[in-house]
């Protein structure tokens, strides 16, 4: 015997034995045929795809998460509330909506009749349109939906 055969297999003695994967052994010894594998592998491989997909929405989701309109603009009014009510003619804001199909489309700043400084309020607030709307002209429905108002008429 010579030295370097004699190291090989007294090295291969701590070495585990190498056994065969599982899932060739599955496969193996069920004799399953080319179709029935080739099935697996598709049905594998379609699990994957769909697991990944879903994880991909569930992290695209936590990073830019989908945030109604109306709590955008409850937000916006809630940042610029000191802004919008220190202008001595704004009564108070809330959400603009279209009256022919109720949407939301931007944000209603509500002023007293006789306004004189309208220059003073913003055409936008964060993303939304301004609308001014003179108080005499909205509803009372208007009036009780203000997501802000003057101290005074509370």
């Amino acid at each position: 015997m010579n030295l370097k055969k004699h190291l090989l297999d007294w090295i291969r003695g701590w070495l585990p034995e190498e056994h065969s994967s599982g899932i060739k052994r599955i496969m193996g010894r069920a004799g399953l045929n080319r179709k029935l594998k080739f099935t697996i592998i598709i049905g594998i491989l379609v699990v994957l795809v769909i697991g990944t997909i879903f994880l991909l929405s569930v992290i695209l989701w936590m990073l830019n998460p989908i945030v109604p309109t109306d709590v955008k603009i409850h937000h916006a009014l809630d940042e610029n509330k000191d802004f919008l009510l220190s202008i001595d003619s704004v009564i108070g804001a809330g959400i603009a909506r279209n009256s022919s199909n109720n949407y939301i489309i931007g944000i209603a700043v509500y002023v007293e009749d006789n306004i004189t400084d309208v220059q003073e309020i913003p055409d936008k607030l964060s993303e939304f349109t301004v609308f001014i709307k003179r108080i005499s002209e909205i509803s009372e429905f208007e009036k009780e939906r203000m997501i802000i108002r003057r101290e005074d008429l509370q």
